[in-house]
C-alpha cells in the first residue's frame, strides 16, 4: 500500500457529503500573476495590482504620498483607457472625446507640476549660492541685506 504525501495540509482531499456544495475557489489576481513574470502582465494589470497592494496598506500622511507618481500613474492608466477606446467601434464618440479630455487634463497637471518642480529647485539653487556669497560679506553688510529681503 502507498502512503500519502502532501506537501501542504490544504492538499489533502476533503471528503464531501452526498448532496454538499463545493465551492470552487476563487483564484486572485495576485495567485493569478505571482508565477508568471511581470513582463506577461498587461500594464492596466500592472497598475491594479500595484494599487491594491497600495490599498493594503495603512493609510498615509499626505506628505507620505509622492503625487508625481501618483499623477504618472493615472495618466498611464486613462492613456491605456484611451487606447482601448479609440480602438473599440462601440464606444460612442462623446465617450472619446471626454478620455481624450481626460488625458489632455491630466498632461496639463503633469506639466505644471514639472514647471513648479523646476522653479523650486531653481530657487533652492539660488538660495545655496546666496548663502555662500553671504558668508563672503562682513557681518553687518549681510544682516543689512537680510532685513531689507525680510521687508520685501
Amino acid at each position: 500500500m502507498k502512503a500519502l504525501d502532501f506537501e501542504d495540509f490544504n492538499d489533502v482531499p476533503r471528503a464531501v457529503a452526498p448532496g454538499e456544495e463545493v465551492e470552487e475557489p476563487v483564484e486572485s489576481i495576485a495567485e493569478r500573476y505571482l508565477l508568471d513574470p511581470l513582463s506577461k502582465i498587461s500594464l492596466a494589470d500592472r497598475i491594479d495590482l500595484y494599487e491594491a497592494v497600495k490599498a493594503s496598506l495603512p493609510a498615509h500622511a499626505l506628505s507620505d504620498i509622492d503625487l508625481t507618481q501618483e499623477l504618472v500613474l493615472q495618466f498611464t492608466r486613462v492613456k491605456e483607457l484611451q487606447i482601448a477606446t479609440l480602438a473599440s467601434s462601440r464606444v460612442p464618440a462623446n465617450q472619446k472625446a471626454q478620455v481624450a479630455n481626460s488625458v489632455a487634463s491630466i498632461l496639463g497637471q503633469l506639466t505644471k507640476l514639472q514647471t513648479e518642480l523646476h522653479t523650486a529647485e531653481r530657487f533652492k539653487a539660488m538660495e545655496t549660492h546666496l548663502i555662500r556669497a553671504m558668508k563672503k560679506l562682513p557681518l553687518e553688510e549681510a544682516e543689512e541685506f537680510l532685513r531689507e529681503y525680510e521687508r520685501a
